[in-house]
């Protein structure tokens, strides 16, 4: 059994020698790899590349972690930084969307009043097409995390219902996850990372 490190169009052989197998592709008679990673010829002289350093993908179900970028009513860009799996977080790099009507469960005419840009939030993947991503944020445990004053930028605090700038004096109004801020997230936080 063979083994090499090839990367996206090395050649790897002829159909005559080998079968094409994962990440493994054929163009006119001659084989190449379609990915980076470890070739190994298994048994039945079958070619296959096993990806390094495959990028996680997301799941139906999978909580996630990232900075809203973006209002386009009713639609907001989530910049995903972090999947939450098994316990672990798990360092991720994709855009979400979050639509109105997954802020609350039903459809909210200014979704910009309960989520900022710069808001941390945490959500759940409720739809995967090839074309989006989408996910919400109606239940208790998702919703902001952390959020910034928007005319200071300092962090604000959970009081009651609602976030308060000590800053500046001011109150503003999020969609709150119930581990928003302060200890609570951060004892999260410690948890998840062991």
């Amino acid at each position: 059994m063979a083994e090499n490190i090839v990367l996206p169009g090395d050649y790897i052989g002829t159909e005559e020698e080998y079968l094409a197998g994962k990440c493994v592709y054929s163009l006119d008679g001659k084989l190449y790899s379609s990915c980076a990673g470890k070739l190994k010829i298994v048994k039945d002289f079958e070619a296959t590349v096993e990806p390094i350093d495959q990028k996680p993908q997301l799941k139906f179900g999978d909580e996630v972690i990232g900075v809203v970028t973006d209002i386009n009513e009713p639609i907001i860009v989530v910049q995903v930084e972090y999947i939450l799996r098994d316990g672990k977080l798990i360092p991720y790099d994709e855009r979400v969307l979050l639509h109105a009507s997954r802020i609350f469960g039903r459809f909210i005419n200014e979704a910009g009043k309960f989520v900022k840009i710069r808001d941390v939030i945490k959500g759940k993947v409720v739809l995967i097409s090839p074309t989006r991503i989408d996910i919400s944020i109606e239940k208790p445990e998702d919703g902001v995390i952390l959020a910034f004053c928007m005319k200071c930028r300092k962090p604000l605090e959970k009081i009651n219902t609602g976030l308060y700038c000590r800053y500046c004096q001011r109150t503003e109004l999020r969609k709150t996850a119930d581990i928003y801020g302060g200890e609570l997230l951060l004892k999260k936080v410690k948890e998840i990372e062991g």
